[in-house]
């Protein structure tokens, strides 16, 4: 049966890319919430920019393949990648060194500045160890093996205490142990820090001393109680935070429909312009197309007399005597003046007609000058929590 991965085997899985299954190298995450590398991902989407001959404008997730398109279409594909943005839980994690707990370590290897898991626990030593070291302690000691437990079992017994070294252990020098107080600086501190930047200060004491005077049970429930306010005052705070964030999200979805209302209300009555212009557009041309008949109507009439004066004239000059002719001419003669005359009229009265539009002033004023529907106003006022929590935090006075 399969034992179950621990918990750094069970991170480690979590911030490897699915494409070159290893650790992630500058994350990019997609909208569908999958995660890859940068150099990974951008490979993937130059392997499916184009399909069946046609540039694709998305592409799948090599995941869920859910389409995906890029924040700006309009950048090189080249550096679509770039655009999605950092994955920052992912590569946070991947900064951070994830140690074994410390009630898992190996009591024996802490001392030798290494992590090691412990797969079993001494009662009689009262010390953690991993496989290596418990050889070496069943051919050494002379405990009981009896008192010897084993970790991996899921024993869970109440008489293996947690290991608390790693508490004593000096932040800067991680090879000892916290043995003294600096009452002047209000620090506890190792022998090299108290030889180093201590050593001219008053009053060192060591805990041993210390113990019987600090009070323990009193100043623990001090800080217990001071922690808990702690907590709660926070938790009040991230309450009031996450209501305030509602507030945002209700202040845009107002504002987005009063914009859209804005947008509705101008287009509508853009819209009632438009129509109206079309109308007086349409009557306009109307009355001028009906004028311009009449005119051609009084045109073609004159050609058909003039079309039919000529024919007779061709007639009478065939067929008809001389005293015809004369009369002919004559009546022709009359006819030229009085159709010369309406030509004249026409040549000098007619005009063409032609259509310009004229945008109205105000308008075009109001559109120059439109450059924003409004503008976004952001108030910060302060949030009605209660006072941050208070104590003593020195650990002696």
């Amino acid at each position: 049966m399969a034992t179950a991965s621990s918990p750094q085997e069970q991170l480690s899985h979590l911030l490897e890319c699915t494409i070159c299954l290893d650790k992630f190298k500058r994350p990019k995450v997609l909208p569908c919430g999958h995660t890859y590398c940068t150099a990974c991902l951008q490979s993937h989407i130059n392997s499916k920019l184009v399909q069946n001959g046609k540039r694709q404008a998305s592409f799948p997730c090599p995941v869920c393949r859910a389409s995906t398109a890029p924040p700006d279409p309009t950048t090189d594909a080249d550096k679509w990648a770039e655009l999605f943005p950092v994955n920052s839980m992912a590569a946070s994690l991947l900064d951070i060194k994830v140690d074994i707990p410390p009630e898992q370590r190996c009591n024996l290897c802490v001392k030798r500045n290494k992590e090691t898991p412990a797969v079993s626990y001494c009662r009689e030593c009262k010390k953690s160890m991993c496989a290596i070291c418990q050889e070496y302690h069943d051919d050494m000691s002379a405990c009981n093996k009896g008192n010897i437990v084993n970790l991996n079992s899921g024993n869970k017994s109440n008489d293996i205490p947690p290991n608390l070294d790693f508490i004593e252990i000096c932040s800067k020098h991680l090879n000892e142990r916290i043995k003294f107080f600096c009452k002047d600086h209000n620090t506890m501190c190792c022998s090299t820090c108290g030889f180093l930047e201590h050593r001219k200060c008053e009053t060192i004491v060591t805990l041993d001393d210390m113990k019987t005077t600090f009070g323990i049970s009193v100043k623990s429930k001090e800080a217990e109680t001071n922690l808990k306010r702690c907590h709660s005052n926070l938790k009040q705070v991230a309450s009031v935070v996450t209501g305030n964030i509602d507030t945002l999200n209700k202040d845009k979805a107002a504002i987005t429909k009063q914009i859209r209302s804005l947008i509705t209300q101008l287009n509508n009555k853009l819209r009632k312009l438009e129509t109206d212009l079309t109308s007086m557009m349409d009557a306009k041309q109307k009355t001028e197309e009906s004028n311009i008949q009449s005119q051609k109507t009084k045109a073609q009439s004159l050609m058909t007399a003039i079309e039919t004066d000529l024919t007779q004239l061709d007639l009478v000059m065939t067929h008809g005597s001389d005293i015809q002719k004369v009369i002919m001419i004559h009546k022709l003669n009359q006819n030229q003046e009085r159709y010369l005359l309406i030509v004249t009229e026409f040549q000098n009265d007619f005009t063409g007609a032609s259509m310009t539009f004229e945008v109205d002033k105000t308008f075009q004023d109001l559109v120059n000058k439109l450059c924003t529907l409004g503008k976004i106003n952001m108030t910060r006022s302060k949030l009605n929590i209660s006072s941050s929590p208070t104590g003593n935090a020195s650990v002696s006075k």
